[in-house]
């Protein structure tokens, strides 16, 4: 059994010092991109924050000496009816898609609620004077914790169902399950008029992040690593995984799990539970929950 201040399953990268078993052959996680030529394509995640933007992930990238580009374009471009339409202004869908007047009507409830409540996060997201980062991460974790991202929006027709459920799935998780807030925090960087981001795209492809990082760490990173389980054990935990060569474990003081919710709560079975705090015991895709032995 080895041994770890804090091992990272599942996650795009770790900082030094720290172990973190991976079922894949690079670290990345949805960072998945392949050069061809003087082109890459991006299979998943692949915006990140602009230069100047107080990120943890820009940060990173940053300090791996990482270069980002751009994101030529339209960003708000949708395919629908048969065509690629790339208005610039997301309020025009609703008067020039292919909708039905009930529809539109629909679109234009739903993107109302959709940037009140996008402008409500980026203002719960400014950190205030002589505030600590951790009292700003604590109240955004509150922020439309208490409904899914389904519920925010209501019952919608299938076509304006389909424009937010297909942004939605960006991330791992159905709008049912999405939290409110995790499903605002799709749209910040569009839907926000001159409040918008401008995020970037990583030079070479979003998993150039994950070979920095395997770079950086080297053999302190576990490639092909399946892990099974994560229990408690006395002041620590201890995480369970299999390779090649077989099953294997680590201690650690904490542990960082970054995987789908329900993967998570089926690795950490043997955790202590909490119960969400509306007891609802809802999955909230884009969250992170700790716990002390």
């Amino acid at each position: 059994m080895s041994a770890a201040e804090v091992p990272v399953t599942g996650a795009e990268g770790s900082r030094q010092g720290h172990r973190a078993p991976r079922a894949e052959r690079c670290p990345g996680g949805r960072l998945k991109s392949a050069r061809r030529g003087d082109y890459w394509l991006n299979f998943g995640a692949h915006l990140f924050p602009a230069d100047g933007a107080p990120s943890q992930a820009r940060r990173l990238i940053e300090e791996l000496g990482l270069e980002t580009v751009d994101v030529p374009g339209s960003k708000t471009a949708m395919a629908m009816g048969g065509r690629v339409h790339t208005n610039r202004r997301a309020e025009t869908y609703p008067f020039t898609l292919p909708l039905s007047a009930r529809e539109r009507i629909q679109l234009v409830r739903a993107g109302l609620i959709v940037r009140t409540k996008v402008m409500s996060f980026l203002a719960e997201g400014r950190r205030r004077p002589g505030e600590p980062e951790a009292a700003r991460r604590a109240r955004m974790a509150r922020f439309e914790r208490h409904r899914t991202f389904a519920e925010l929006l209501g019952p919608l027709p299938q076509p304006v169902d389909a424009i937010f459920r297909t942004a939605s799935r960006r991330v791992p998780a159905e709008m049912e399950e999405l939290s409110a807030a995790a499903g605002i925090s799709i749209f910040a960087g569009n839907w926000a008029g001159k409040a918008s981001g401008s995020p970037v795209n990583l030079l070479g492809g979003s998993g150039g992040l994950g070979e920095a990082v395997l770079r950086r760490l080297g053999e302190r990173v576990t490639l092909g690593a399946t892990v099974s389980s994560v229990e408690s054990a006395g002041e620590g935990v201890v995480v369970h995984y299999e390779t090649a060569d077989g099953a294997s474990s680590m201690t650690a003081r904490h542990v960082i799990v970054a995987t789908p919710a329900p993967r998570s709560r089926a690795s950490c079975c043997r955790c202590p539970r909490r119960r969400s705090s509306d007891g609802s015991g809802r999955t909230c895709a884009g969250s992170i929950r700790s716990w002390r032995p």
